[in-house]
């Protein structure tokens, strides 16, 4: 009988056990599940499995201290919720067509993002910066009107002339490429060390169309 009774409280201790580690596999963590924007399709293929991990990170911080596992939840949702607040000021910068705050919010989102250690997410926003400023670059140049006007002009003083008005004018707007590309080779960076996909190809093209515009220029020279 004294055996019996051992070994019924043996066996409530171990079920007392399990139970408080199933409750603290339930972490508070506010985890965002999707991003706006162009890095949307790409993001929302992997975004599950890495905030996983990110939990997973949570739960074993708590384990090992509670305090720690507090800082640390509320390092994670205050990073999210900055992360969460630049995309939607980016989406209002882009209604109202205002390229600073674009590029600023999206540079506070990547940020967020990698010391979140979502890197896939931040190479994302540090790219972005390159091809809203490319937009603008051709917006404030026209800059596919001047290209295709060079095309079909025949050679002559005419063309020279129209040439050199058009590098005059992209050079007067290449500081913002210069910007764009600096963040674009910081996307690049990261993205070298993950796995090469659509945000690979994306980031060189964009990369490239700078480069172009730097050698069109002659801002190449000129450094």
């Amino acid at each position: 009988m004294k055996l019996l009774s051992t070994i019924l409280l043996l066996a409530l201790l171990i079920s007392c056990s399990t139970e408080k580690e199933e409750t603290q596999q339930q972490p508070e963590t506010k985890i965002e599940k999707t991003a706006t924007g162009i890095d949307s399709f790409e993001i929302a293929m992997d975004s599950i499995e890495a905030e996983i991990d990110t939990v997973k990170e949570v739960i074993s911080s708590e384990q090992k201290s509670p305090v720690l596992a507090d800082h640390n939840r509320k390092s994670i949702s205050e990073l999210w919720n900055t992360y969460k607040k630049a995309k939607s000021a980016v989406n209002k910068a882009l209604d109202d067509n205002n390229i600073e705050l674009i590029v600023s919010n999206l540079a506070l989102a990547g940020e967020c993002a990698q010391k979140l250690g979502r890197m896939d997410i931040a190479a994302w926003q540090f790219n972005n910066i390159g091809y809203y400023s490319i937009q603008e670059f051709k917006l404030r140049t026209g800059y596919d009107q001047r290209l295709q006007k060079l095309a079909t002009m025949p050679p002559g003083d005419a063309k020279m002339g129209y040439q050199k008005a058009t590098k005059d004018l992209f050079s007067r707007e290449y500081s913002l490429l210069e910007k764009a590309g600096k963040y674009l080779v910081r996307a690049q960076i990261i993205d070298d060390e993950l796995e090469p996909g659509r945000r690979t190809n994306t980031i060189q093209d964009n990369l490239d169309y700078v480069e172009w515009i730097k050698d069109f220029t002659g801002a190449a020279g000129s450094n």
